[in-house]
């Protein structure tokens, strides 16, 4: 936390903020995330100067690829929308936009598309930046409606690109003064997406400024402010970065009071008590600040309730927490404090006082805020903000709204039953008809209630859950459907129910077993001009709603639900569970996804969950029963596999990689076998193909996947240099094709004068493609014209992610066979060529042929299993549907050697340049690499010109039916001890910084060494610092040795493979020099 104030806290602009705290404390860890899903390996870390940093380079790039504008026609600041994963490019972004003048509008990854075009549309917002996943705006483009249509995509670089400081982004400068830029607006978000339309709200630059003003509030009776003890710590942030808790305090935390913000998985879109708990375990945070239902599921267990205990301080806020579970913590942690924190949207956090332990549930706004609560009746207060010119600095909420003199917040209190506590006052609820759930989640039911009493069942409909878990329906059947029973109502109710859910996002959705019919001897309350008071009519009904909501978590998990008599019983019971939880009567099918079809989230996923662990049989735990099950068995199919294995095994979930990777494979084969083949396609004749028999000259189209990849970037590159080409299509995921990434590649690559003369000519095509979906995604025009004319597939794109599971590449194992239809049902006869990996025999002890292997346990990682499954894949299209098809199985690519002026540096993060880097640094190098001592590497340059001969020379013609495998692994391979090592060390006695040989056990024993004392700049600056676990298996004496790959196919097919000189000294002194070292 800061010592002291800032001079000129409160009247400071953020930008100013962000670098004025990179220029003091540049080192200073501002954040902290998981570097991948396993937590357990090391973390990293963002300094301030690496933060702004990527500030002023997304400024940078808002401003060249946006527009080159900055104000829209109305002179409001231009806003800028966006969603996507979880990670820091929403902090980012908000800066940068500042700074470029703009504005980031961010809406909830929970809305239905017709709220967010509402929102979009009423902030003005037309250009949208669009991640390359966990995005939701095709939906709202989706919708077809003329403001649909006008939106402009841009696609949003990875957060890899903002934060890379390999190369320290020019600044960005940003001089305006408080005066000239306070009245700027910092970001949007929007109210509920409950009712029909969620509202866009805008906070300004003098709104966050209060963050630092609350540092000048004076202690109340020697107390300091709530939250403190958070603020400047390293505090775990549980809250959606679209919401505002995560927003306001993911950035304000860090620049203004000093802390530390700990995020969960960047590729995690749904948080859950399991992630907590792992973070923490992980992580070790002080503090915490959380939803309060995410603290309820913590607390219920000994084990994470203990582990809550290691932290000092937990604050949560966005809702209520239950007595028992706010009771339990401050009981059995006498260690931790508890914090309830209130705020709004429009103005951030309310500034209040530290109470004692005991009141945790109660408030005591600081005086010198203006808040006062005021006086409604019935023993309840109103929380309203009277302005006062001389407390400016701490009333955020007229910055929002200028215009008013006073605020009513709609939030009702109740005061402490004791005189001496009369500052501190209990919340109660809203004074609308907004719910407020014990998830925080807020829902505006008159949406829902309208559509529900449309119908004509329907008399009167209240929607209630005021800190509940989840939503209820409070019905009275219209006079026509009095005389139905209950059961035949309720049946002819679920549609109605069905179609006021649709539009509702899913934390408002009502659950048939949710439903209580009112007594026609107890009517609704209500008002005189005749609408319904729904306090007093939820109170009438209050002890019915209380049963009902027992007997529904009851019948959740108890009484048999989830049935483990039979594997058969246990699929039909989780069938009818998940049915109920997902409020549908649609039939739901063995195979469907939870989340993408079915429609579950992540409140009903801990629904699911205590039902299964309150009914497993003595075999299994209940604690063995996680949602990360749930989330890594995504269908009734493999939930009920999961769960069976689990109780044959005795609790523990078995090893089904292998067994995940047949099934793959038969499901996929089965798809195959039902394309159908094009009669003048692969089982006819190519008619004026290059495989075919003509002799006049027919033009070579070439479609290639993955062009914006480092393999793909040197493909392209290789196949713009071939006179023989005469046209390339480029697919790629990002919404202009790659092309502009593709241009900074090229560019990279000293060869982007090759890509600007392609595209002026017309022989290169940049797409955007979804290779799993029909068609590829490709409008029907492009489509059609590479089904005419296209005679190379050249497939590099997949995804590398070593910790996924095989399940996890099914997309990419869809657009194989996508890609497979597109080739039979071609009329060119296209040639098929598929990068696979080395990493299908990681685990073989034997020399590896080429040929087709089938063997998932020599893959060693979900990664080799999906690429061995596209290979048989491959192989069994080229039998059934006579495709020519050939699978390259790549090795190690190393830096290229052969481009102008030495362009296209290899990856200084990749493992070997991170181990050369080291050892710079602590002038000592291994006279060994282990398993990885043999030198096998190809040049990324010579690689694409293989590859291309493998595709397209005459030595490489594949026969129709034919799949050929082959081997890019160097024929004539070194060693590090032999040639590498030399070099290296000749290279840096030549500068007169000798370095010193030592044994691979020494010098990782240093690298372990150092990786436990480096500070956080040193980290960032030697990537080996992050690869510990990597480079320390090189060493492994049990580890052994990489498999030998055979090459004699492969040397007859490419004469560049045959006559590829050996990885020399030269080389690698290209490398050292593009290196800086």
């Amino acid at each position: 936390m800061s010592s002291a104030p800032h001079p000129e806290a409160g009247r400071r602009l953020l930008p100013h903020i962000a670098d004025q705290v990179a220029a003091d404390t540049p080192d200073r860890v501002l954040y902290e995330y998981p570097s991948s899903a396993d937590l357990t390996r090391p973390w990293t870390t963002v300094t301030a100067r690496q933060f702004a940093n990527a500030v002023d380079r997304a400024a940078h790039w808002i401003r060249d690829n946006v527009h080159d504008t900055k104000t829209i026609a109305d002179n409001r600041t231009e806003v800028l929308g966006y969603s996507g994963p979880p990670d820091l490019r929403y902090y980012i972004l908000v800066l940068a936009a500042v700074k470029a003048g703009f504005v980031m509008l961010y809406t909830s990854l929970r809305n239905s598309p017709e709220g967010d075009a509402a929102v979009l549309e009423a902030a003005g917002c037309t250009t949208w930046l669009q991640a390359s996943r966990g995005t939701h705006i095709q939906r709202v483009v989706d919708l077809g409606t003329p403001f649909a249509a006008s939106l402009r995509l841009v696609a949003l670089p990875e957060l890899g690109f903002f934060l890379d400081d390999s190369t320290p982004s020019p600044p960005f400068s940003y001089t305006k003064t408080w005066d000239e830029g306070r009245r700027d607006p910092v970001w949007v978000l929007h109210t509920s997406g409950s009712t029909g339309h969620p509202k866009p709200v805008t906070r300004f630059l003098d709104s966050v400024a209060f963050a630092e003003a609350n540092t000048l509030l004076r202690p109340i009776h020697g107390r300091p402010l709530l939250l403190h003890d958070i603020w400047g710590a390293r505090a775990y942030l549980g809250f959606p970065m679209f919401h505002a808790a995560g927003l306001n305090n993911g950035i304000l935390w860090p620049l203004v009071h000093g802390g530390t913000i700990v995020l969960g998985p960047p590729d995690l879109a749904l948080n859950t008590a399991d992630v907590v708990a792992d973070v923490i375990r992980a992580a070790r945070p002080a503090a915490l600040y959380l939803p309060p239902s995410l603290l309820e599921d913590l607390a219920k267990d000994e084990a994470t309730l203990q582990l809550l205990g290691t932290t000092k301080a937990i604050g949560y806020a966005g809702g209520p927490l239950s007595h028992a579970t706010g009771n339990r913590i401050v009981d059995r942690l006498p260690h931790t404090v508890l914090h309830q924190g209130i705020g709004t949207t429009e103005t951030g956090w309310l500034p209040a006082v530290l109470t004692d332990r005991r009141d945790w549930f109660y408030t005591h706004v600081h005086p010198d805020t203006g808040c006062e609560l005021q006086d409604r009746g019935g023993g309840l207060y109103e929380l309203v903000c009277v302005r006062q010119a001389a407390l400016e600095q701490w009333q955020p909420i007229f910055s929002t709204f200028p215009d008013l003199q006073a605020y009513p917040f709609r939030d009702l209190f109740s005061r402490h039953p004791d005189p001496r506590k009369s500052d501190l006052y209990r919340y109660e609820g809203r004074i609308d008809n907004v719910l407020v759930l014990s998830n925080g989640e807020k829902v505006q039911p008159q949406a829902m209630e309208l559509a529900i009493v449309a119908s004509p069942l329907v008399g009167d409909a209240l929607v209630v859950g005021q800190g509940r878990f989840q939503t209820a329906l409070l019905v009275q059947p219209s006079p026509s459907a009095r005389s139905l029973p209950l059961p035949d109502f309720l049946a002819a109710l679920a549609p109605v129910l069905d179609e006021a859910n649709r539009t509702a996002p899913a934390h408002a959705h009502i659950h048939a077993d949710f439903v209580l019919v009112g007594d026609p001897s107890k009517p609704f309350v209500r008002t005189g001009k005749g609408t319904i008071r729904r306090a007093p009519t939820v109170e009438l009904y209050k002890d019915e709603l209380d049963a009902l909501y027992e007997r529904a978590e009851a019948a959740q998990g108890e009484g048999g639900v989830v049935d483990f008599a039979t594997e058969d019983s246990l699929r039909d019971s989780l069938r009818e569970a998940i049915k109920g939880l997902a409020s549908t009567n649609k039939a739901i099918a063995d195979d469907d996804d939870f989340f993408v079809t079915v429609g579950l989230d992540s409140l009903q996923v801990l629904t699911i969950r205590r039902q299964i662990a309150r009914d497993v049989p003595d075999s299994i735990r209940p604690a063995d029963i996680a949602a990360a099950l749930i989330y890594r068995n995504p269908s009734l199919a493999a939930l009920t596999r999961a769960l069976w294995e689990m109780q044959s095994a005795g609790g523990q979930a078995a090893d089904r990689e292998g067994s995940a990777a047949e099934q793959l494979l038969a499901e996929y084969s089965r798809t195959l076998q039902a394309i159908k083949t094009s009669a003048n396609g692969a089982n006819g004749h190519a008619t004026n193909g290059t495989n075919g028999a003509s002799n006049s000259h027919t033009p070579t189209v070439v479609l290639l996947t993955g062009s914006t990849g480092s393999l793909g970037s040197h493909l392209l590159n290789t196949l713009l240099h071939t006179p023989d080409i005469d046209e390339v299509w480029c697919l790629n995921r990002a919404e202009d094709g790659g092309l502009e990434k593709q241009k900074e590649l090229q560019a990279r690559l000293g060869t982007a004068d090759s890509l600007e003369t392609a595209l002026t000519a017309g022989h290169l095509h940049f797409r955007r493609a979804r290779l799993a979906d029909d068609h590829l995604g490709l409008h029907g025009d492009d489509y059609a014209r590479l089904q005419r004319s296209v005679t190379h597939i050249l497939h590099t794109q997949w995804q590398v992610d070593f910790n996924l599971a095989v399940s996890s590449f099914k997309p990419h194992l869809a657009g194989i066979v996508k890609l497979v239809e597109l080739a039979a049902s071609s009329t060119r006869h296209p040639h098929v060529l598929f990068t696979s990996s080395v990493g299908i025999a990681n685990r073989s002890a034997a020399a590896v042929p080429e040929q087709f292997l089938s063997d998932f346990s020599t893959a060693g990682s979900g990664y080799g299993e999906s690429k061995l499954l596209a290979e048989l894949l491959l192989q069994k299209a080229a039998a059934v549907h006579g495709l020519p098809v050939t699978v390259v199985r790549v090795g190690q690519i190393s830096g290229p050697v052969t481009l102008p002026k030495h362009a296209g540096i290899w990856n200084p993060k990749e493992w070997f340049p991170s181990l050369v880097a080291f050892s710079a640094h602590t002038r000592r190098l291994p006279t060994s690499l282990g398993r990885n001592e043999r030198v096998d590497w190809i040049p990324a340059d010579h690689l694409a010109q293989i590859l291309l001969e493998f595709a397209t020379a005459a030595t490489a013609a594949t026969a129709p039916g034919e799949a050929t495998l082959v081997h890019a692994v160097h024929p004539r391979s070194t060693t590090w001890s032999d040639v590498l090592l030399p070099s290296v060390l000749a290279h840096f006695k030549a500068q007169g910084t000798p370095l010193q040989a030592v044994a691979l056990d020494d010098w990782v024993a240093t690298l372990v060494k150092e990786a436990q004392t480096a500070d956080d700049a040193l980290s960032a600056k030697l990537s080996a610092l992050r690869l510990v676990p990597f480079l320390s298996s090189l060493a492994t004496a049990s580890a052994p040795a990489r498999p030998l790959f055979d090459t004699s196919i492969a040397v007859q097919k490419s004469a560049t493979l045959q006559s590829l000189p050996p990885i020399a000294a030269d080389s690698v002194e290209i490398w050292l020099r593009q290196w800086g070292l």
